[in-house]
């Protein structure tokens, strides 16, 4: 594929070395870096983003499968092609990426929740088609719960002591206006305060479900209001 891709410099070059025209040492500048070794370090210095979002680990696949391919068109046409080292590396963050972001990630998954609270998530137990909540959150009423989500930017960006979460990464920094039931407002513990950004945040708290729905205007303009509550214990 890669060295298909190529114009005819590799076969004027090596046909330049056949007639004599080019020494050996003039014919390396003809050599070109495989485009293949190229974008496998790419991807995997991208998928390296992967430990911090895990949506980046998608990449450590595609950039294992350029390196390998990388090295298999170097080995084949060595008087053509360079790039060894970069498929190499390339190869190597891929499976640093893919392997070890899945270890992590794991390891995160299986100790993030404290003891005496359960483990709840927007799309299995919260989101529902309607402004309606659902009969799982109706449930959750009163009880301990872990949440993951993105604080969404709305009237203040720092020092806020109570903010909207949402679960989706487009909804909290690229705009959109999420729909009732995937917005949950936090009340953080005493003392504590936090601020709009990228990253993704995890709280412990009691789920509180509103009977009336709570405009929140301090907090936004652009959203309906919120009906799901957490007056978090912790918020990190």
């Amino acid at each position: 594929m890669n060295h298909l891709a190529v114009d005819s410099s590799p076969v004027a070059s090596a046909a330049a070395r056949e007639a004599g025209l080019v020494s050996g040492q003039e014919a390396e500048f003809y050599r070109i870096r495989s485009k293949a070794a190229t974008l496998s370090v790419l991807f995997g210095v991208m998928a390296m983003a992967g430990y911090l979002f895990t949506i980046f680990m998608l990449l450590a696949p595609l950039a294992m499968i350029l390196g390998w391919y990388g090295l298999q068109v170097i080995r084949r046409y060595p008087q053509e092609y360079m790039g060894k080292g970069f498929a190499v590396a390339g190869l190597a963050l891929g499976a640093l990426s893919g392997i070890g972001g899945s270890l992590f990630h794991t390891a995160i998954y299986l100790t993030e929740v404290r003891e005496g609270y359960e483990r709840i998530t927007y799309y299995n137990d919260l989101k529902n088609k309607t402004d309606m909540p659902t009969e799982r959150a109706l449930a959750l009423d009163g009880q301990k719960v872990f949440l993951k989500g993105y604080v969404r930017a709305g009237l203040r960006r720092k020092g806020m002591t109570e903010c909207l979460f949402v679960g989706d990464f487009g909804d909290c920094c690229f705009g959109g206006s999420p729909n009732l039931t995937e917005v949950v407002y936090i009340k953080l513990p005493e003392g504590k305060t936090t601020q709009f950004d990228y990253m993704l945040r995890r709280v412990h708290g009691t789920f509180r479900l509103n009977s009336k729905l709570q405009r929140g205007d301090r907090l936004a303009d652009d959203v309906q209001g919120y009906i799901y509550q957490v007056d978090a214990d912790f918020f990190e």
